[in-house]
Formats: structure tokens, C-alpha cells, sequence
């Protein structure tokens, strides 16, 4: 009789699991959970885990910044300066879309800009989709200082990656899932 005790709630189990699978978009997960949801995102575990991830990336971009100011010091180029001309080293982009890609404020970029429109970097070209918005492009001193710069990305690479094991493929999904949280974070809440 206890057998068929246990057997009539595990039945009874399955059957409210499949009921939720059937009326919820979680029930689905309710099915296949093997184990508990120690860790997953809405528990302590998890918001720990992302602050963690969180301290580390402002670390490395803190880290990113100090070792290209130092590898383009004698050049007189900012880190800022470099992100924007390897921006638009393949294809001319506007003020707009180059701070969508670089991540600032179109005024912080503005200013970078007039620096490298300045020194002769960068010019302005006519915009055949909007009269108003120019398209900037490199010069032929740009992309002379793109090819130096490209040679020093090679020791930017290696100075955070030297020693750590990793694979194309480990960075390439890296890569990824951080792109994956960026583009979560844009529609959640759109800068």
C-alpha cells in the first residue's frame, strides 16, 4: 500500500507540473529542474555573483585605459581618441553613431572629434542619407596613425591576455555574452 501511496503523489506531482507547464512560461523549467535554483538570477547568490562581474569589468576597463594611454602617450592620442579612429577605420560613421558604438555621450564625443579634426585625424564628409549630419572619416594621417596603433594593439592584447589560457573561442564567447547583457540592459532601459 505505501508503494502505491508514493506512486499516486509522485503521479499527483507530474501532473500538477505538467499543469503549470501547460498555464505558465516557467513550467517548462519546472519540468526539466534537476536541481534547486541556488545561484539563479533572482536569488542573493546570483545579484552576488553580478556585482562581482560588475567590480571586475570597471576594473579591467579601468586597467584597458591606463595600459592604451600608456602604449599611445608618445603619440598624443587618448584612449578616447583611439576607440574613435578604430570606429571608423573600416567605414565613415556620424557623431551619433559613433558614441551609440563607443559608449559616451554624443557631446563627450563631439569634443574628441574636434581634437582629431584638429590635429588632422579625421574630416568631415557630406552625409548622402542626412544633409545635416556629417559623416567623419579617416584622413590619410588617420589611418597611417590606425596602421601604429593596430601594431600596439598587439601588446595591449598581450598584456591582458599573457599568461591566462584563453582561446579565440573563450574570447569570442565572452565576447558574446557580454554583448548579450549590453543589449539586455539597452532594451530594458534605453540611454
Amino acid at each position: 500500500m505505501r508503494r502505491t501511496s508514493r506512486r499516486v503523489k509522485r503521479t499527483a506531482t507530474v501532473a500538477k507540473a505538467a499543469k503549470i507547464a501547460a498555464t505558465s512560461r516557467r513550467g517548462d523549467a519546472l519540468l526539466r529542474r534537476k536541481r534547486p535554483a541556488v545561484g539563479r538570477q533572482g536569488t542573493a547568490a546570483f545579484y552576488s555573483a553580478f556585482q562581482l562581474l560588475v567590480g571586475e569589468i570597471f576594473r579591467l576597463n579601468g586597467r584597458l585605459l591606463d595600459v592604451a594611454d600608456a602604449l599611445a602617450h608618445d603619440l598624443q592620442i587618448t584612449p578616447t581618441h583611439w576607440q574613435i579612429i578604430a570606429i571608423i577605420r573600416d567605414q565613415p560613421l556620424t557623431i551619433p553613431a559613433i558614441s551609440r558604438r563607443v559608449g559616451l555621450r554624443r557631446q563627450s564625443v563631439q569634443h574628441n572629434i574636434t581634437q582629431l579634426l584638429a590635429r588632422r585625424f579625421v574630416e568631415q564628409a557630406v552625409n548622402p542619407e542626412h544633409r545635416r549630419a556629417s559623416l567623419i572619416r579617416l584622413t590619410p594621417a588617420g589611418r597611417a596613425l590606425m596602421r601604429e596603433l593596430h601594431q600596439r594593439q598587439s601588446r595591449l592584447t598581450r598584456a591582458f591576455t599573457a599568461g591566462v589560457g584563453l582561446t579565440d573561442a573563450d574570447l569570442a564567447s565572452l565576447a558574446a555574452q557580454l554583448r548579450r547583457m549590453r543589449e539586455s540592459a539597452d532594451l530594458q532601459q534605453p540611454a
